[in-house]
């Protein structure tokens, strides 16, 4: 069985004139929730034997309040620029290259990709039906018994939505 985490970025700071998206830093509310979801990870020991992170600002930082400065020797931490803004398809290809001996993976990224990635995956009606789902530091935890490059429409066994207080 394999679980994946996704986890949306904290809150960042509104596009200012003159910067890129991609460039966007956590707010000072998105540093406290990425810090919340950190905490939650841990207690729920659900730190992944694998972790990709999208390269974007907001993300990178929200990796970081997840591992600190542990990350890169123990959690075998990758930044891949195709995580940003990530559509479903390419969520799907980043997810086949996984080795089927990584039991726990979490990806850091954006919607309205990570959205379109649970809403792909979960068994029916195992989501609300408002679709508000990915808000930002939100964790979903999906479950299946497939492998990583077999992920298909509906193949999760369980989905969990987690909104760390």
């Amino acid at each position: 069985s394999h679980t994946l985490l996704l986890l949306r970025h904290a809150e960042a700071y509104p596009e200012s004139s003159g910067s890129r998206d991609f460039d966007r830093p956590l707010s000072h509310q998105g540093e406290v929730e990425a810090v919340r979801a950190a905490n939650w990870l841990n207690e729920h020991n659900r730190l992944p034997d694998q972790a990709h992170s999208s390269a974007a600002t907001r993300a990178r930082q929200t990796a970081g309040a997840v591992f600190g400065q542990r990350a890169i020797d123990t959690f075998n931490l990758t930044f891949d620029d195709r995580l940003y803004l990530a559509g479903l398809q390419t969520l799907l290809e980043i997810l086949a290259e996984t080795s089927n001996s990584v039991a726990q993976l979490l990806l850091i990224g954006h919607n309205p990709g990570l959205t379109h990635l649970l809403d792909y995956l979960s068994p029916p009606d195992a989501l609300p039906p408002d679709r508000q789902l990915m808000t930002p530091a939100s964790i979903a935890l999906i479950t299946f018994d497939s492998n990583w490059s077999d992920l298909n429409h509906q193949c999760s066994s369980s989905c969990e939505l987690i909104y760390p207080p």
